[in-house]
């Protein structure tokens, strides 16, 4: 073979020499399997990633892996999740059963999530709860480590509230309609909650919170002790009668007003002129009679009635505003004076001042609630007449439970066989320690329930059937004593908290928390 055209084909040794042009197309095969084995290499390394994703963000993760310890005991990211939304509810009911009047302001928006606000200036709602969870299962564990280390036993009592909690989840399933008791969960306590870890994580609970109980009633103070400690705080521990009420500026319409500053410096005249009529008000008042006129004078639907301006609390609850004028010793009935606020200008009346030397009361209850009636079953019914009459149906009907309850009490009118009862029948929340109410104060129960029990004519073993506005239930009341006065209660149990939580401080001091990668699942 011959030509420049052409490549030779060279041969040596026997062996067949390649051209250049199929030397190119050997490599460009090699090329191409070497791409498509590392195209299948890939595909291969992003489905195992996929799997390691769909099972790092499975329920079978949250319930296995770790997520958070305290010291040497772990907690999975559904149980930590679990915590997490027990103590958030438990904070909104306290919110909403002891400061209601405050929930704008104590509570998130529940239309939007909590990671999308802020607490305060640096955290979320969401980061907040976190931590507030965190610092509660720190000293949880340390109770229920010092607990096991000394051989703590809960109480049947504390094992009989345990029981009750755990059979109230399964009957709220069914009344709510879930299919089973983890799907119920599910929705309340995140998507990995079960039925099993919710009873855990309560004995848990349950163990520190009952051995908690147990050391803060071991302590104890002399009456020496509990003296001066009232003497030192009784600004906080007296109450305190007065009323009140607020001027409010006049309204400013805002359009009128081309800039920020304009309109700002027109609420400030407002609010000076509210203040301004707060001040002519204040030269007209000399008795309540004037002060109660005087409210209805600046907004007569909000003041109508007498006692809408009327206010008793402890010290401890008075506001930063007005607190420390009425807390001020040489304070004397039918003083008035006027405290500017940002949004408009308070009169305050003190009335008295009450040294709550009065004892307590103990007494147990149990209540009977009516079934609720739903209004919108007589919708169209002409006039509330139906509605009515349903309505007193069903609270003929408790009336006659509680009846039976007292006439099983009297079978045995002891005060074992009545707290058994209030085990067994009771609405009320304290239902499971036998319906106790150990150093009921003026503001323990409803007023109609707290006439009875102050009266002086009480005595041991006493009992009652009363109706309690508030509650919207019967009441059947035993009637166990007295017990120490009310502001020296205040003072011992300030004395206990402080004891108790200096020693848990110690016991928490060295533990160590950690947050792992899986922490981001719950």
């Amino acid at each position: 073979m011959s030509g420049s055209k052409r490549e030779k084909e060279l041969t040596s040794g026997g062996e067949k020499v390649l051209n250049k042009r199929e030397l190119a197309r050997l490599e460009e095969a090699k090329k191409k399997k070497k791409t498509q084995r590392t195209a299948i290499i890939i595909i291969v390394i992003c489905a195992l990633l996929l799997a390691a994703a769909l099972v790092m963000n499975s329920n079978f993760a949250r319930r296995h892996g770790r997520a958070f310890s305290v010291d040497d005991m772990d907690f999975t990211p559904a149980e930590f999740t679990f915590h997490y939304y027990n103590y958030y509810y438990d904070y909104l009911e306290y919110v909403y059963t002891e400061a209601y009047e405050y929930v704008s302001v104590l509570l998130p928006d529940t239309t939007q999530s909590l990671e999308a606000q802020m607490y305060d200036d640096t955290t979320t709602w969401k980061d907040h709860f976190q931590e507030y969870c965190e610092e509660n299962l720190k000293k949880d564990v340390a109770l229920y480590k010092q607990g096991k280390s000394v051989g703590f036993e809960m109480s049947e009592e504390q094992q009989r509230k345990y029981d009750d909690q755990v059979a109230g989840v399964e009957s709220s399933a069914t009344a709510t309609g879930y299919s089973s008791v983890d799907k119920y969960l599910s929705h309340y306590y995140g998507p990995a909650c079960t039925y099993e870890i919710l009873k855990e994580q309560l004995a848990f609970l349950y163990y520190a919170e009952s051995y908690e109980e147990y050391y803060k009633d071991s302590i104890s103070f002399t009456d020496e002790e509990i003296l001066d400690k009232y003497e030192e705080r009784k600004d906080y521990y007296d109450s305190f009668e007065y009323r009140y009420f607020i001027v409010y500026p006049e309204d400013i319409d805002e359009d009128a007003y081309e800039t920020d500053e304009e309109k700002e410096a027109a609420e400030q005249v407002a609010l000076q002129a509210a203040h301004a009529r707060a001040i002519e008000l204040v030269a007209k008042i000399d008795s309540e009679e004037d002060m109660i006129e005087a409210a209805r004078s600046v907004d007569g639907e909000t003041y109508a009635e007498d006692d809408s301006t009327h206010r008793k609390y402890n010290g401890e609850l008075l506001g930063s505003t007005y607190g420390p004028w009425l807390r001020e010793t040489d304070r004397k009935a039918g003083d008035v004076e006027v405290f500017d606020i940002s949004v408009g200008t308070y009169i305050v009346m003190f009335l008295s001042r009450d040294d709550n030397s009065y004892l307590t009361r103990n007494v147990r209850t149990i209540l009977i609630t009516p079934e609720t009636v739903n209004k919108d079953d007589y919708s169209e019914e002409e006039d509330d007449t139906a509605y009515n009459e349903a309505v007193e149906m069903a609270k003929s009907a408790a009336h006659d439970d509680i009846e039976q309850i007292r006439k099983d009490f009297e079978a045995d009118p002891t005060e074992e066989n009545f707290a058994q009862l209030a085990i067994d029948k009771s609405k009320s929340t304290n239902a499971a320690d036998g319906g106790l109410w150990a150093n009921a104060n003026h503001d323990t129960l409803p007023d109609e329930v707290t006439e009875w029990l102050f009266d002086d004519a009480r005595k041991e073993g006493d009992t009652e059937i009363i109706w309690g506005d508030i509650a919207g239930g019967y009441y059947l009341t035993y009637y166990i004593g007295e017990d120490m006065p009310y502001n020296l209660y205040l003072a011992d149990k300030k004395l206990k908290d402080d004891a108790q939580l200096e020693w848990e401080e110690a016991l928490t001091a060295d533990m160590v928390t950690k947050r792992t990668w899986m922490y981001s699942l719950t």
